[in-house]
């Protein structure tokens, strides 16, 4: 995702990239799914309001069950 540079409130937020990505797997037999999201590949830091704390990476590991 590509963010163009904002001018808000007398102050610029610089343009960034983000880069996520999503890995999983379904298992057939007892209908199990797993799966690992990384938000902000790259470490980007990077702010989304003027305000704002910098945000950072964030991983998540999914389980998921299907009855």
């Amino acid at each position: 995702h590509y963010v163009d540079k904002i001018y808000t409130w007398d102050t610029m937020i610089d343009d960034y990239i983000l880069t996520n990505a999503l890995i999983g797997y379904d298992f057939e037999k007892p209908n199990l799914g797993c799966a690992v999201s990384v938000f902000n590949l790259f470490d980007v830091q990077h702010r989304e309001h003027p305000l704002g704390e910098k945000i950072g990476q964030r991983i998540l590991l999914t389980l998921s069950y299907n009855f």
